[in-house]
């Protein structure tokens, strides 16, 4: 299988992997400023985006796999990754298991350290589909209020009036033909990576939105304490997509723990 990727600049690689119902396309602006200074490799996750869907389910160690065959191939050797959210599993499942080929992990509100019980994780997966679906239908016609705008976009965006309307649209559409939203989603709700976090043996920083819903105080604290050196770099007023949201913020964060984390 072959994920769609994109690149742009040159020097050190990094590899960005999105998150839940989005795309590469997530990472647009604030991969054009990382680019100024290093080569930027951005993809969609299988059954996300224009990646093909995988025979079976959303499992971590094969999308993790995946991923490091073609980012490495692409890279021409070892790169850093940075994962978000969904793509925090699956770039720490990633490190666990290759980390020969991984310089550095930087992880951006990374799913994987609230587990959620079977039942209520199989709830919540199965009803994403149809809510980001009726997000989008309904958001359409709205999207260019402000008003409306913060209403759809709240948890992943804080200030919604920092995005143009166009920009909203974006996320609202990056979820439609997601082939294995369900899938995915309950593979976030039901990891616990904290083992696999505490084992990694990688130089390891943290990254997340200081006003994000969905990565509050008590997970925060449970990331540092399973890794007490990491060093970790907070976005003011940024929601859980911070590097959309303030792109600048974002790209200047990666470069400071990318410059503390790798010699």
């Amino acid at each position: 299988m072959s994920l769609a990727l994109e690149e742009r600049g040159r020097g050190k690689p990094l590899v960005l992997i999105h998150g839940l119902g989005t795309t590469r396309w997530i990472w647009d602006d604030a991969a054009a400023l990382l680019a100024e200074s290093r080569r930027v490799i951005t993809l969609d996750l299988p059954g996300f985006g224009d990646s093909p869907q995988l025979d079976g389910s959303f499992e971590l160690d094969v999308v993790a796999e995946l991923v490091v065959d073609e980012a490495e191939a692409l890279a021409g050797g070892s790169f850093d990754l940075l994962g978000h959210s969904l793509g925090g599993a699956v770039a720490l499942t990633a490190a666990r298991s290759r980390p020969d080929r991984i310089r550095s992990l930087i992880l951006e509100a990374p799913a994987g350290f609230r587990p959620r019980s079977g039942p209520l994780a199989e709830a919540v997966a199965t009803a994403a589909p149809a809510a980001l679906a009726a997000r989008r239908v309904f958001g359409r016609s709205v999207v260019g209020v402000n008003l409306a705008r913060r209403a759809l976009l709240w948890g992943a965006i804080h200030d919604a009036d920092r995005l143009s309307a166009e920009q909203a649209r974006g996320m609202l559409e990056a979820s439609r033909g997601a082939a294995h939203l369900r899938a995915a989603a309950r593979v976030a709700l039901e990891a616990d990576l904290a083992a696999d976090l505490e084992a990694v043996d990688l130089p390891v920083a943290f990254i997340w939105g200081g006003r994000d819903p969905l990565m509050p105080r008590s997970t925060q604290e449970r990331l540092r304490a399973l890794r007490r050196e990491a060093p970790f770099r907070v976005i003011p007023d940024a929601g859980h997509v911070a590097q959309i949201e303030r792109p600048e913020a974002f790209a200047e964060a990666v470069e400071a723990l990318l410059a503390v984390t790798v010699s």
